[in-house]
């Protein structure tokens, strides 16, 4: 969730997440203090690195994109590259090279007391061999090493195992919504007119 404003969006973020979680934080809080079953060895062969420049970020996009149309990863590119890459703001990204191959994704959002774990992709022929756990216990302890005891997430129905294994719990559904798309021809597809 970001605002305009993406240096600004920490801000919602924190706001919405301190407002959702006040009135049962006891039952709800989600502390960053892992476990020893939790530091578990990263899967072999795994590498996780912080992304800080664009090739990195290109990599990046494709994983999060894997299963994308080719023809819209240019202009998620040039979206993230426009927020910025650095330690400095409030956003990180990070790949996971499994045997030097781009094979996962995750990315840190942070802002007023909480972190966001977010993008945690593994493509799918890499998946089930825990990989998008390490991912989402390296944005954890990145966190964790920036003073951040609370964290939020969103869960596709393929992670939410993950998280649940991980301490996480549920507060809240999201319903989401897609515009169906038709196909024109070949592998072309297009979304149906707008209503007038």
């Amino acid at each position: 969730m970001y605002s305009q404003d993406a240096r600004r969006g920490g801000a919602i973020v924190g706001a919405i997440a301190r407002e959702q979680l006040s009135s049962c934080r006891r039952r709800t809080e989600i502390t960053l203090a892992l476990r020893a079953q939790e530091v578990a060895a990263i899967p072999e062969g795994l590498a996780i690195e912080t992304i800080r420049d664009e090739a990195g970020l290109k990599a990046w996009v494709d994983v999060w994109l894997g299963g994308a149309p080719a023809e819209i990863r240019p202009g998620m590119f040039e979206v993230l590259r426009q927020r910025g890459l650095g330690d400095d703001l409030p956003w990180r990204f990070f790949l996971g090279r499994l045997d030097g191959e781009p094979a996962a994704t995750s990315e840190l959002f942070i802002g007023e007391g909480v972190a966001g774990v977010q993008h945690v992709v593994t493509l799918p022929e890499q998946r089930r061999r825990g990989i998008g756990r390490a991912m989402t216990l390296h944005v954890l302890r990145d966190a964790q090493a920036m003073g951040y005891r609370v964290a939020v997430l969103t869960a596709s129905p393929d992670g939410i195992g993950i998280y649940r294994r991980l301490g996480f719990r549920e507060y809240c559904w999201f319903r989401r919504y897609e515009q169906a798309r038709r196909q024109i021809g070949g592998n072309r597809f297009e979304s149906p007119p707008s209503p007038r």
